[in-house]
């Protein structure tokens, strides 16, 4: 079984788009004057990108999605809700609600292909609610964090979403890439700051998505976090170590001025080895294969950051004798806990009786209430 454990389908349509516009906006700002490390004279005008910006990779259906993982193989894919209103003060076309009834109804259009999360911001007056709707009326599958929205994984005011989702076994995802702008905090991002959360709900199933990418500090603290915590998982890639932010098309050893597996795969092999090392392989997951399958995303050539999908998948197939080079041992049978074993675990797709743990913590709530001296 091969699961992409971290997917993106923009559900967004002319009228109700996924984004808000000042995010559209940016995106075709970084296309014209930051990606891919442009320089004067500048000659791409994002107001003409503008128009089709989103629509180009938007999937409302989910055909485009689908027959992508059937061309890369893949058999499921985790999906997720990300709601981008606070961190843009600006509103999307459609409602965080609107998102979690489309996942569902994906879910229910395609069943066992797309386990999706919920996603609301936090900071919603609402945003408890919405998620408890998410997971008992739309069936969707755990939640997703962005600290960089503007908040810490540790802030008291997302311990009841921490409760719901322990009482219901529901996995907790956070982002913890370094933010380039999409969201605009990346301070609150920092790994270190989950593993005060993770003291205080240990029985917590979290996934730290990324691994702290694109600074190898960060993925350290990651690793810290798992290391300290049999409940904490590491996910790779959108973007990650195999594949990093500005990684190029034809010019995969040179992409990007982040380390990745093209341009220093002697340190990609010694950080993937260190989290083996640190959390186990039971507990390390892939994905990254599809930022968004649209009209004029939807070939393998365009996919994985034009490295394609497949060769994706493939690469970590090729984990075994990849590592063998540098000293370090990985098997098939760890490679394919990576692929697909783990996320199945994680986001009920298949549960492995043998994973579960049979003891608990037993405490939650550890962080100190105010008290008078």
């Amino acid at each position: 079984m091969i699961i992409d454990a971290h997917t993106h389908i923009w559900t967004g349509t002319p009228d109700k788009k996924y984004f808000p516009e000042r995010q559209n906006w940016h995106i075709c700002m970084d296309w014209a004057y930051s990606r891919g490390g442009r320089t004067p004279p500048f000659t791409r005008d994002p107001s003409a990108l503008l128009p089709r910006q989103e629509m180009r990779m938007s999937d409302p259906d989910g055909r485009y999605t689908i027959a992508n993982m059937d061309q890369a193989g893949i058999d499921t894919s985790v999906v997720f809700t990300i709601d981008y209103d606070f961190v843009w003060g600006d509103q999307s076309g459609l409602t965080v609600e609107d998102k979690h009834r489309i996942y569902g109804e994906l879910q229910r259009k395609y069943p066992g292909r797309l386990v999706c999360t919920a996603g609301p911001e936090p900071r919603r007056f609402n945003a408890l609610e919405l998620y408890k709707r998410g997971i008992e009326e739309h069936k969707l599958r755990g939640i997703k964090l962005v600290p960089a929205g503007g908040f810490y994984a540790w802030d008291p005011m997302l311990y009841p979403f921490y409760e719901y989702s322990l009482d219901n076994n529901q996995p907790v995802w956070f982002c913890t890439e370094v933010s380039r702008g999409s969201y605009r905090y990346t301070r609150f991002q920092e790994p270190v700051h989950i593993s005060d959360m993770t003291h205080d709900f240990p029985d917590l199933t979290v996934v730290l998505a990324h691994i702290g990418a694109n600074y190898v500090y960060w993925f350290e603290q990651c690793l810290n976090a798992a290391a300290s915590n049999p409940n904490v998982y590491l996910q790779d890639g959108g973007p990650g170590w195999v594949l990093s932010f500005g990684i190029q098309k034809n010019n995969l050893t040179g992409g990007g001025v982040w380390p990745n597996a093209f341009n220093n795969e002697p340190l990609i092999m010694a950080l993937f080895s260190r989290a083996k090392a640190a959390a186990g392989a039971h507990r390390i997951m892939w994905g990254g294969g599809n930022g968004g399958s649209g009209p004029s995303n939807n070939t393998e050539d365009k996919l994985a950051d034009s490295y394609g999908w497949r060769n994706l998948a493939n690469w970590w197939r090729g984990m075994p004798e990849r590592a063998a080079k540098y000293g370090y041992s990985w098997t098939k049978e760890e490679v394919d806990m990576v692929l697909g074993q783990n996320a199945a675990h994680v986001m009920g797709v298949k549960r492995d009786p043998q994973r579960e743990i049979p003891h608990k913590f037993g405490w939650r709530r550890l962080y100190p209430p105010p008290r008078n001296p």
